[in-house]
């Protein structure tokens, strides 16, 4: 089952496989990282938030030049024969893949969110959700790489969904080994970038300077963790009472927190 039919059952995917767009104060924070050249019309999908969003939904994502897209959250081509299609990258294999190589040459994109995300397994084998938030901050900005709509057409031909459709084509977020701090959590993590990380990432790179970016030590951006509630896991809930933390906030480098004495039932 793809990922957008099972997650509206309540599927949880690998890393970094929801997101949140919290409204005004995140598109305040791209509109100071695009500049005065984004028109109105640029932040139609920011105007109101949007919670738990999973994978084959459309979102706001920045090209090349600092312009502002709306492409669909799932990533499809056929290369070599192969019928391939996922919503997130692993950096270190990207270049040489080929269904993202051919693309992170030339269609870096940057995708702009105010948290993700991520479950927590326990011994016993259930899985607690938490919410990231960057550190003093409206914005998360996540490496990612985009192809255009013809291409993502090309490979869907008649068989495939059509569900999510965008006006510009479709991405797919880079994923790197977690930071020690947050191994407690999950062992991956999205790549993350500053502003100047990001200005970077949409622009010329040498080949060295690409494997560099993908390859590199993770950027410095803290994020603090907040335990929320299970039902998170059911990507049809989008309410803002998803996000209400239900225990005390675990803050970038402290020791990992103890898992609860008796963890709450999931949906899973």
């Amino acid at each position: 089952m793809p990922p957008g039919g099972a997650a509206r059952q309540g599927w949880i995917g690998p890393v970094c496989g929801r997101v949140n767009l919290e409204g005004p104060p995140l598109a305040e924070a791209l509109r100071a990282f695009l500049g005065p050249e984004a028109g109105p019309a640029a932040w139609d999908g920011l105007a109101k938030p949007r919670i738990n969003v999973a994978p084959q939904a459309t979102l706001p994502v920045v090209l090349e030049g600092r312009t502002l897209a709306k492409l669909r959250w799932w990533f499809a081509q056929g290369a070599q024969g192969a019928r391939l299609k996922t919503f997130n990258a692993r950096c270190e294999g990207a270049l040489a893949s080929p269904l993202y190589g051919p693309w992170l040459r030339s269609h870096r994109c940057v995708v702009p969110v105010s948290s993700f995300l991520e479950w927590r397994r326990l011994p016993e084998g259930q899985r607690l959700p938490y919410l990231l938030r960057p550190q003093g901050a409206a914005a998360l900005f996540l490496a990612g790489v985009w192809q255009p709509l013809r291409a993502a057409e090309d490979f869907a031909g008649a068989g495939e969904a059509s569900e999510g459709a965008s006006e510009g084509g479709t991405f797919a977020v880079l994923t790197c080994a977690a930071r020690p701090t947050l191994g407690w959590l999950h062992h991956r993590e999205p790549r993350l970038l500053t502003e100047a990380g990001a200005a970077a990432w949409l622009g010329e790179l040498t080949p060295r300077q690409l494997e560099r970016g993908l390859l590199g030590p993770q950027a410095p951006v803290p994020l603090d963790a907040y335990p929320i509630a299970p039902a998170v896991g059911d990507a049809r809930q989008q309410g803002p009472e998803l996000l209400v933390p239900q225990g005390a906030p675990w803050r970038y480098g402290s020791p990992a927190p103890l898992p609860p004495a008796r963890p709450q039932g999931t949906l899973f």
